[in-house]
Formats: structure tokens, sequence, C-alpha cells
């Protein structure tokens, strides 16, 4: 988990599904996307199982938390593969959990 001052940054749990599945096919969220269409349960549950391992060698996925909601967005962080598995490891190491104070 990574803590900043106004958000926090965590990796997904299960219990993200029901909002992961209302981003994707919410049209304002995803107006600017390659897709146009409705996406269902089981294809997000595949999407989020494979966020929750983070088998992407080239991205690392973030959940963003606040103090008014607890789940806000989304974003990955993309690097060339060449710098890939030296930032991706720092970045998975970061979304350990912790304690909030």
């Amino acid at each position: 988990m990574i803590l900043g001052k106004k958000v926090r940054l965590r990796a997904f749990r299960e219990d993200d599904l029901k909002n992961v599945l209302a981003w994707i096919n919410n049209p304002v969220v995803t107006r600017y996307l390659t897709h146009m269409r409705p996406f269902s349960m089981v294809e997000e549950r595949t999407w989020l199982d494979r966020a929750m391992r983070n088998d992407d060698q080239t991205a690392v996925t973030f959940v963003v938390e606040t103090s008014v909601a607890s789940v806000n967005g989304m974003f990955r962080v993309i690097d060339p593969p060449e710098r890939a598995s030296t930032r991706r490891a720092h970045a998975l190491a970061s979304l350990a959990p912790c304690s909030v104070a």
C-alpha cells in the first residue's frame, strides 16, 4: 500500500469486482477507451483475477482510495520492457498491506 496525504494506492481485492464492473460499463468513464461494448461479470472477474495476480510483466495496476470513498478509481503504471522488471518489483513491494493510522 502506498499512502499519500490525500489518497491511498493499493492492490485489487475480491470485493472490488462490483466497482470494476460499474466503471467499465459506465459510458462517462469509458468514453475515451477503445472498446465500445458492455462487459459481463464473467469478463470482469477474469480481468480482476489477472490484476490481483499482477501477471502483466510490464504494468502494475493500483486502486485509488480517499477518505471520502473506499474506491475512487484505478490506474496502471506501464513501463517499457527494458525497465519494467526493476520498477515493477519496487511497485509490487509498495503494495504490501500496511496499517493505516
